[in-house]
């Protein structure tokens, strides 16, 4: 992909509809699982989409939790569509999250929330790992999904 290709994709916050078609065509069809997650809706939760003439091919989703007691943003959802990867659209969407979610002030008492962490599908880990986050835990199962490992990264300052 040329780089006037990926400039031509808008990387912005997202309403859940707008991503959902994604989520269930590349994340959820034929696991039996919902489209829509536990959270999704909650007012702290934030989606991001990656449009392509209005078309989204790539999205993920930040939810408000916690991590080892301390405020954290949980990633999941994650998804480019099939004839997209590989393309750094999944990069620049998550950089792009990463730089938005640094700005929130969703912590208590207002604070700025440093810490992401996800569980990631094993084959998901490579790209996860390039973009500066690190695994933490051994292989688990998520049933009907497949093999999944957890993974965080600091945003900001902070540091993991």
């Amino acid at each position: 992909m040329t780089a006037d290709a990926l400039d031509a994709i808008e990387f912005r916050p997202a309403d859940l509809g707008e991503i959902l078609e994604l989520r269930e065509d590349e994340l959820i069809r034929g696991t039996g699982r919902e489209r829509e997650f536990p959270g999704d809706r909650d007012p702290t939760t934030r989606h991001f989409g990656a449009f392509r003439q209005g078309t989204c091919v790539g999205c993920l989703s930040a939810m408000l939790s916690e991590w080892e007691g301390a405020p954290a943003w949980q990633v999941r959802g994650m998804a480019v569509a099939a004839d997209w990867r590989g393309r750094g659209v999944g990069a620049r969407l998550l950089a792009r999250a990463e730089a938005l979610l640094v700005e929130e002030r969703a912590g208590p008492g207002g604070t700025r929330v440093r810490l992401l962490w996800c569980n990631a599908r094993r084959p998901a880990v490579g790209f996860y790992e390039k973009q500066g986050w690190r695994v933490v835990s051994g292989p688990f199962e998520i049933p009907s999904v497949g093999p999944h490992v957890r993974m965080v990264k600091g945003i900001g300052e902070a540091e993991v």
